[in-house]
Formats: structure tokens, sequence, C-alpha cells
């Protein structure tokens, strides 16, 4: 595993890179404060699990990478080809169903699985969508997020994140992506880079236990936009819709968002994105790797 030059701040329910989190929408405040008491104690513990539960996700997905690209490694330091590495992995083995690399996003969750060449080509995906082929430094998505992470991976020589934002080749869906170079002699062999999934997100984020039948826990990124989707309002403020709508109709300003987005932890009643007032506690996430 490398070493990690800097922490990166997750904003208020999401990445920043970088992303942090607010439990909100728990309970409607109840007169006796010793219920409120009771329901803010809740609401912390809940805070508490949900930030473990999204630190542990970053770190496995930083795992996946190492192992991945170890695999590459080792077998490009026997074939001494990249592109023999590539048919090796991509193609079945004699009498099975699915490649190396198909069984890898789909036994660890990813969409998609990339392999760019030193000089921006994206010589291999697996999904094939309309990325495939092109040039990140001069073709048509030299501006997108896979793009950023080519560029970034090539300058820390490590593992890299990118925050969530409208991915063309995926029908402008919000793609995030985690990507490390490889090198050899010091020379740069590939870029691997994989595309994370929101719904390998959501399916811990909007786990409920604890929060009664008005509760929910969310991610929002440092552009108030979402970061995990809403369980109360999973049209509105899906991470999608966030992307594609406003931040006033579709993202997450509140008294509390605010607030973690500047760093701070706390519990207090706030008004929610709906208008009505919650019980919320909310807290910034600290999440390793490189910028």
């Amino acid at each position: 595993m490398m070493k990690l030059a800097h922490k990166l701040t997750l904003i208020l329910l999401f990445i920043g890179i970088i992303p942090a989190f607010v439990i909100g929408g728990f309970a409607f405040y109840h007169a006796s404060s010793g219920l409120s008491h009771q329901a803010f104690n809740q609401l912390q513990a809940v805070r508490g699990i949900k930030k473990t539960q999204i630190e542990s996700f970053f770190s496995e997905r930083k795992g996946d990478m190492a192992m991945l690209v170890e695999t590459i490694a080792t077998l490009e330091e026997n074939l001494n080809d990249i592109s023999e590495v590539e048919s090796l992995l991509a193609q079945p083995r004699s009498g099975e169903e699915h490649s190396f690399f198909s069984k890898y996003i789909n036994t660890y969750g990813y969409y998609d699985l990339f392999l760019l060449s030193p000089q921006g080509d994206v010589f291999y995906t697996e999904a094939k969508e309309a990325d495939y082929g092109t040039n990140l430094v001069n073709g048509a998505y030299k501006d997108s997020g896979l793009a950023n992470i080519f560029q970034k991976a090539q300058h820390t020589r490590g593992f890299v994140l990118e925050d969530f934002s409208p991915y063309a080749p995926s029908n402008n869906e919000p793609a995030a992506f985690i990507a490390q170079p490889i090198y050899r002699d010091g020379k740069l062999l590939v870029v691997v880079a994989l595309q994370l999934s929101i719904d390998a997100i959501n399916n811990f984020m909007q786990v409920r236990e604890g929060m009664g039948e008005t509760g929910e826990s969310y991610l929002v990124g440092s552009d108030s936009r979402m970061r995990s989707g809403s369980y109360l309002d999973p049209e509105g403020h899906s991470v999608k819709a966030s992307f594609m709508g406003t931040v006033a109709k579709n993202g997450i300003d509140t008294e509390s968002s605010r607030e973690a987005l500047q760093g701070q932890t706390g519990t207090k009643i706030i008004t929610d994105y709906n208008g009505n007032p919650v019980l919320s506690a909310y807290t910034p996430v600290q999440i390793e790797g490189n910028t």
C-alpha cells in the first residue's frame, strides 16, 4: 500500500475528492426534553456508525486497487508487454464464461474498469462505452472526471480519487473514479482506473436501523449536491437529480450541512430540505488519499 501524502476532507454527506456527511431527518422534535435527549444520543450513535462505514468503504477501495495493480504489474513483469496482460485478463479462460476483469468488477461492485496508456489513450474498458478508444489529453472527454484522475495519477504516482461529476459516456450520470499508475524502472506503463458505483455507497448509507420511520442518512459534497441518495425523497434528492437539477430543489443547503462543510460536528434542531423541523446530527469525515 502506498504512503498517502494528504488527508482529504469529506464534505457533509460526501467527497471533495472530498466529502463528509450529515445524518438528518431522524425525528420530529418532541416537547419532552427527555425524549429529545434520547433521540439525540441515538442520532450520535448512528452518525458514528455511518462515519466508520464511509471511511471503511474508501479504505477497502484502496485495497481493491492495490490488489489489482499488483496483479497487473506482476504479469507485465513476466510477459514484458502490457498489451499481452490486457489480452490475458480481458478474455475468459478456457471453459469459463467471464474474464478476470469482468469477475473483478462484479465481485467488488464497480461500474467499470479502465486501462489508460501513458499518452492518455483509453485502450481498455470493461463496459465499452463511448470513452473506449478515445484520448483523455486531447479527445472528446479531455475535461471529464476520468481525464482529471489520469492527470492526477501521473503527478502523484500513487492512489488518487476523483469526486462525483456528470460523466457523458455513462449517459451523463454522476461518476467518481479511483486510479493508480504502474511504473517500471521510472517509466509509466499504464494507469489503472475504476469507476465507482453509486449503488455501492447507497447500500450502506440507506440502511436505516436505529433511525425510526422518518430517519435517514446521506452524504453531501462541497457543492451542496448529493453523494448518496435520500431515502425519503429518492426522486428529487438522488445523486443524479442533484447534479441535473439545482441545489435549491435537489441539493442540501441546511444549517447542519453548512456547519459540517466548515468542519464542525454537532447535533441540533434544524429545518430540513423539505422545510420540516428535524433532529439532526452531522460531522465531517476524513478520508486519506492523494490530491
